[in-house]
């Protein structure tokens, strides 16, 4: 299942762009959280495109 996740997350440019930014900018120990990911693995189940009624990504970060 953990695989899956990582395959699916990994699918979505957008997904990825926003992770290559929080590294661009140094964002220590960040994590994309929120209802997008959720919202991604319904999508999937459903069939329907992957960003559907996802709106923004909440990125979380210790520093």
């Amino acid at each position: 299942m953990e695989h899956q996740l990582k395959l699916l997350i990994k699918s979505v440019p957008e997904l990825i762009e926003t992770a290559e930014a929080c590294l661009s900018a140094g964002l220590p120990n960040f994590y994309i959280a929120g209802g997008a990911i959720t919202q991604l693995i319904w999508n999937s189940l459903l069939g329907v495109e992957p960003l559907e009624k996802v709106k923004d990504f909440d990125i979380v970060y210790f520093d």
